[in-house]
């Protein structure tokens, strides 16, 4: 499996934690309230209250506490988006194409820790419909995206202007068959997305340009980009991502989307967006412009078609809020 944790030990934990998600979904409750309220001193937080409730139930949770905190599912008979918010990040269904998913369908989002996201992911099945359009973007938001974000943590939405921010992402993930052996089935993107907004609202008609850089894709994806491929790739410490131009439509407003997609699949990113950013300007300029607002940095799986299953061994994303260009070895240490 590479790095991280053991898909196959990730299904043992979630099954045999069954018993105790009923109190451990409760803590979710004290996770979603306001951070201020944590600063009162108001709450205990779940990595304290989840222990403690396991134990007074008895040592079975207690030890299975901390493993599959919480898991849930959107499915046909309940399209409604599903959300877990982990810190500053939220895992959720994305359910926005779901319409052209036909029926008998489901995507359940986990987390195994109540701490980091480092182990969460996500799995899906029986989308069918058109393998054309996207029926799901599951992902981990952060930034503006995420309801409970707080900018002054996470330092989004923040104005484009000079692209002087440095917005180091490390992401790193594991996929496989829906029940954790073999390969995904279906079409789809693995991808990172970030919407530039004209204002720094999060509805849908100030968005004006998207960036989507695509690590890794199902064959027929990598092979077809959409919209019109540019002349010139985009080469970045020897890696090579062909770029895309393309218009996407929602709820009556258009809007610009610029995609990287690497050339070699890879489920190992770790670079400075700022850098993508200066491409998609350079190409775009009249799209990527210094007056919008970049809102967030989201990580996750653009579904067509089919099953899988993902699971995240690293994903951080930091903000460093200073006006110069930050060298890779001066970068900060996302791996913990």
């Amino acid at each position: 499996m590479g790095r991280g944790m053991n898909m196959q030990n990730i299904i043992k934990s979630e099954n045999s934690s069954k018993k105790c998600n009923d109190i451990i979904a409760l803590t979710s409750i004290v996770d979603r309230l306001p951070f201020p309220a944590y600063k009162k001193g108001f709450f205990i937080r779940s990595s304290i209250l989840v222990p403690l409730l396991g134990l007074a139930l008895g040592p079975f949770c207690f030890f299975n506490a901390q493993a599959a905190a919480i898991s849930v599912s959107s499915d046909s008979t309940d399209p409604a988006d599903k959300h877990i918010y982990i810190g500053q990040y939220d895992l959720t269904t994305n359910l926005w194409g779901i319409r052209g998913a036909g029926s008998n369908w489901y995507a359940d989002i986990f987390t195994h820790s109540i701490s980091h996201v480092d182990g969460a992911g996500y799995k899906w099945s029986g989308f069918a419909g058109n393998q054309t359009n996207v029926k799901a973007y599951v992902s981990l938001r952060y930034g503006a995206s995420n309801k409970q974000n707080i900018a002054s943590v996470t330092g989004l939405p923040y104005l484009f202007e000079n692209n002087d921010k440095n917005v180091d992402v490390l992401w790193s993930f594991e996929s496989s068959g829906e029940d954790g052996t073999g390969n995904i089935v279906g079409k789809y993107n693995h991808t990172l997305d970030v919407f530039f907004n004209a204002t720094n609202s999060t509805k849908v008609s100030e968005i004006r340009g998207e960036v989507m850089i695509i690590t890794d894709s199902s064959q027929d994806a990598q092979m077809a980009g959409w919209g019109v491929k540019d002349i010139q790739p985009f080469i970045i410490s020897g890696e090579i991502w062909d770029v895309w131009q393309a218009t996407q439509t929602s709820h009556g407003h258009s809007w610009h989307v610029t995609q990287f997609r690497k050339r070699l699949n890879s489920r190992y990113f770790n670079h400075n967006l700022k850098d993508f950013f200066f491409a998609a300007a350079a190409r775009r300029p009249d799209i990527f412009m210094r007056h919008y607002y970049v809102m967030m940095v989201e990580a996750g799986t653009e579904i067509k078609n089919g099953s899988g299953r993902v699971y995240y061994t690293k994903y951080r994303v930091s903000i460093t809020r200073n006006r110069r260009h930050v060298p890779a070895s001066n970068r900060p240490d996302l791996s913990h």
